[in-house]
């Protein structure tokens, strides 16, 4: 389900997240449905939509990490890296930085730990 949001003066893409889904880091989730590609930019007025984020996580990238990896921790199984890369707009999967927050989407059908 998706919720259709009006910004207002002053608001983030974090304080919306923050408002909607308890968890300010959700942002790049509105970011990729909205196609906003710098997320520090969100203009008054603008209508967002505010798509469900039922069993999506937040994660911030740590030293050493890569997507594989991220996804073997989330999913059990690092080839489905391609899912979180998707939905934070990630176009080389060899390049994601340390501090990087990243929303980890619930695992796509058929995924199974193991």
């Amino acid at each position: 389900m998706t919720r259709k949001y009006t910004v207002v003066q002053g608001e983030t893409l974090s304080g919306i997240a923050l408002k909607f889904y308890g968890d300010a880091e959700l942002y790049p989730l509105i970011a990729h449905v909205n196609g906003i590609k710098d997320p520090d930019v969100v203009h008054v007025g603008r209508v967002l939509a505010i798509p469900d984020a039922k069993g999506y996580h937040s994660y911030v990238v740590a030293s050493g990490d890569t997507l594989w990896a991220i996804a073997k921790r989330f999913y059990g199984k690092g080839k489905l890296f391609p899912a979180i890369a998707e939905v934070n707009d990630v176009p080389d999967p060899d390049l994601i930085h340390p501090g990087q927050v990243l929303a980890i989407p619930p695992a796509p059908v058929g995924a199974t730990h193991g």
